[in-house]
Order: C-alpha cells, then sequence, then structure tokens
C-alpha cells in the first residue's frame, strides 16, 4: 500500500529571522566545532598510542631475548641449535632497534648515542643475514678489527648495515653474483665530499667508512638521483623506504654517503662516519661469566609477569637470590620486610599503579643504601627525564641480555655502596699520604655527583 506524505515547513519564526545574520556568521565557526569533534586530531594522543605499543612490544622482545639467553646457555657454541638461537638473538635485537626507530619518529625521545664498534655491528648483521643472502650470491667480508669508535645509535647502524646488504642482494641477478663488505679508514677530500648524498657539510679529513659493493644491474643517472626519495623503488615488491632510512641515519649522524654506479657495471655505496671523539660514553664491558662473584638479593618489580617471570630466571641462573614483584606498593612493601637483605631493585618504569619517581622516593625512604636501577622499553631520554629530580644508579633498556642484566645490577650495588660509606668530617686525622681527607673521597654520600648516575641539571 502507498501512502501520500505530506512535508510541511515549520512556521516562520520572525524573532529567528532577525537572528538569522547573526547565525549564518557563526554557522562556519560551529562546522568547525562539529568537525573537530566528529574528527579529533590530537598529536598527543598518538605519541601515548606509539609509546604505550612499543612499550608492549618491548616487554615481549624482552621475554623472547631472555629465553632465547636461557636456552642457548644450555648448549655448545658448536652445535647448530646454538648457531639458530645466536641468529634468533640477533633479529630480537633488530626488532628492538626497529621499536626504538619509532619512538623517535614520534618525537618521543632521542636516540641512544655511545661510542659504538661498527666492525663489531657488521659483524653481527653479517651472520645474520648470511644464509639469506647467500641463497643470492658470495658474500665476502673484509672488516678493519682496529677501527676507532663511532658516535652513534647501536641500532640506526645496524639498520644501516642491514638495509645496505640487503639492497644489494637484491640488487644481484638470477643467476648470482657477489656483495663484498668492507669496514676501514679513509681519508676524505673535497673531491670526494662533493658527492656527498646528505646534507651534511662535510669537511676533508679522516672518515671512518662502510663500503657496500654489488656486481648487481647497477643505476642510471636518474634512478641515482631518486634512490634515497622516500616510497621510490625499482622493485616489483618493495616499499621504498630502506635507502631513505639510510640517508636519514647516516646524515643525523652527522656522515656522509657517496654511490658509484652504472647500468651494468654494479652498485657500490660508501658511508662516512666522522670518528669519535675521546672521552665518550663507551657500551659497557659485561662480565665473561668466568668467575662466580657474590650473590646479590635484587628485588624486580615489573607488571608484566612473563618479564618478571624471565628475569628471575636470568637472575637465578646468574647465582643471584630474588624476590618478584608486580606493583609499586608490592615493592614498598617488601622492601619494608626485607631491607636489611636486598642490595638492588630493578624497577619498571611503567609500573601501573605508581609512578617510577614516587615508587622509587618511597623505596629511598625506607632503604636509603638500596641500589636502583630503572628499566624500561621506551625511550631512554623520556624515560630518564622523569628522574630528573632524583638519583638512580643505573638503567637497563629492554630488551637486554643476561650478561648485560648482570653487569647493571654489579655496577650499580658498587655505586650505591661507595655513595652511601661513612663519610667523615673535614678536619679529620691526616691521612697516610699526608692530607686530610674529606667526604670528597668518599663521593659526597648518597646523590654525589662523582659516583652514581645523577639525572638531573
Amino acid at each position: 500500500m502507498w501512502y501520500n506524505l505530506i512535508v510541511r515547513d515549520p512556521p516562520i519564526d520572525a524573532e529567528a529571522m532577525r537572528d538569522a545574520p547573526e547565525q549564518r556568521c557563526a554557522a562556519p565557526e560551529r562546522l568547525d566545532i562539529e568537525r573537530r569533534g566528529l574528527h579529533p586530531q590530537p598529536p598527543e594522543s598518538l605519541d601515548v598510542l606509539v609509546g604505550g605499543f612499543v612499550h608492549d612490544v618491548n616487554n615481549l622482545l624482552t621475554a623472547i631475548m631472555g629465553h632465547l639467553d636461557l636456552a642457548a646457555r644450555t648448549l655448545p657454541p658448536t652445535s647448530p641449535a646454538f648457531q639458530h638461537i645466536r641468529k634468533a638473538m640477533l633479529a630480537t635485537r633488530h626488532a628492538a632497534g626497529l621499536t626504538r626507530r619509532r619512538l623517535s619518529d614520534a618525537g618521543q625521545g632521542t636516540e641512544r648515542c655511545i661510542d659504538v664498534d661498527v666492525t663489531q655491528i657488521v659483524t653481527d648483521v653479517v651472520e645474520m643475514l648470511r644464509e639469506s643472502v647467500g641463497a643470492r650470491g658470495r658474500l665476502d667480508v673484509h672488516l678493519d678489527p682496529a677501527l676507532p669508535a663511532v658516535q652513534a645509535d647501536p641500532a640506526h647502524i645496524q639498520q644501516v648495515v642491514l638495509n645496505l646488504i640487503w639492497n644489494a642482494a637484491e640488487a644481484l641477478p638470477a643467476t648470482g653474483g657477489t656483495i663484498s663488505v668492507r669496514t676501514c679508514m679513509r681519508f676524505c677530500d673535497e673531491a670526494l665530499l662533493a658527492a656527498n648524498r646528505t646534507n651534511e657539510r662535510l669537511s676533508p679529513g679522516e672518515y671512518l667508512a662502510l663500503e657496500v659493493a654489488d656486481t648487481g644491474c647497477g643505476m642510471d643517472e636518474a634512478t641515482q638521483r631518486r634512490m634515497f626519495d622516500p616510497f621510490f623503488t625499482t622493485k616489483a615488491m618493495g616499499t621504498g623506504l630502506g635507502m631513505a632510512s639510510v640517508r636519514r641515519i647516516v646524515g643525523h649522524h652527522h656522515g656522509g654517503i657517496v654511490v658509484d654506479s652504472a647500468p651494468g657495471c654494479g652498485t657500490t655505496v660508501t658511508v662516512l662516519f666522522p670518528p669519535s671523539s675521546p672521552g665518550r660514553e663507551r657500551e659497557p664491558v659485561t662480565p665473561d661469566g668466568s668467575t662466580a662473584p657474590d650473590p646479590i638479593t635484587v628485588l624486580v618489580a615489573d607488571d608484566d609477569a612473563d618479564v618478571r617471570e624471565m628475569t628471575a630466571r636470568l637472575l637465578v641462573r646468574l647465582n643471584h637470590r630474588v624476590m618478584t614483584v608486580a606493583t609499586g606498593a608490592e615493592a614498598v612493601q617488601t622492601l619494608r620486610a626485607n631491607a636489611a637483605d636486598v642490595a638492588c631493585v630493578l624497577l619498571d618504569a611503567g609500573l601501573a599503579d605508581m609512578s617510577a619517581p614516587a615508587t622509587l622516593q618511597a623505596l629511598r625512604a625506607i632503604a636509603p643504601h638500596v641500589a636502583v636501577v630503572v628499566v624500561s622499553g621506551g625511550a631512554q631520554s623520556e624515560v630518564l627525564a622523569r628522574f630528573a629530580e632524583a638519583t638512580i644508579e643505573g638503567y637497563v633498556q629492554k630488551p637486554y641480555l643476561m650478561t648485560e642484566l648482570d653487569a647493571a645490577i654489579r655496577c650499580a650495588v658498587q655505586r650505591a655502596r661507595m655513595a652511601t660509606a661513612p663519610t667523615m668530617r673535614f678536619a679529620a686525622e691526616p691521612s697516610p699520604n699526608g692530607r686530610e681527607t674529606s667526604t670528597e673521597d668518599f663521593g659526597g654520600g648518597r646523590g654525589g655527583r662523582a659516583l652514581g648516575t645523577s639525572v638531573g641539571p
């Protein structure tokens, strides 16, 4: 059955007619407000989303890395399974580097720049890629073991090496070819540096050179001009982001890129890094496990059950005594009951019930002597900025190896013991070397700048 619908216009309101010009003027503003309500675009929420995602992924990687580490220690180095586990650990390291890149791209913190051994990074990446690249061609490696350090983010340098080698492998013909990887020191004059593909203005001098050459198809001038553009690719399947990331990372580290290529003659990409100045922070030297030092009682505070269990297993394997809690309140309660025994607290920076700085303050009130090592899967600079008004004895980035964890704990305990050592009054008895001893001889007590990892101005 059909119905005739009659739609009548609403009655005309004279008052509304008088206000119509003002309403018309306000209409664009109202529409803009409605659009913002329907399509909110707060950048802060995106940063929080990225930070939370990276935190969760790094917790998973921490559990994976820890169990791989434990498994590797049950096998002899000659075992085929050991080699597979080693490569899985390297891949996990690379995944962690990618998560740190996402944080950096989202503006959350800066890279962790320290003195790194580029040759060692190349060795690790080659070991991880040798089988997959070997299916395409031969991989020749010529590395100088005596190169100076480079001030850089280790994860980013690893990504540069990986992208260069993999890009070279994809350029090889179906019949195979050769990829040559070389590290060396090279003097670069103005003529060579004029071909630099980054935006950095480099001065002539000595540079650490990472060279990746292939016997592939090569590139013409037009392709070379676009090879570092985002999303540009000559492959049937590819994102075009690999070489763009290489240029961004190298430029951020004040380096240069030189490309030598021609159709049918292969390609050589040379990355130049300025050597590090002396006196920079270096990668921590981890124990080799040949000795059995005294065990330490460690309180692990982490709200992720897998991370807690894995960390406890690692510490027990290291002969430490372990207590685990899931919240800041439990950490405070456990330390209050065991203050005389606990020497170190592994404090996760993302506890849900209490902020990490608040938990740290409560722990200090109970046991000023305890060493605190902050653990996080987020951006290091952002995490440490939250402790700007406090003093901590160490920091560990997730995911971590057993040796890294052990080194951080022992170093932190040593710092705490020195910082809380009994101090002497300035007018003390003469010391054996004939001078008076002041509090400076013991680091100035808790919070002293000379000892401990003090975060702040």
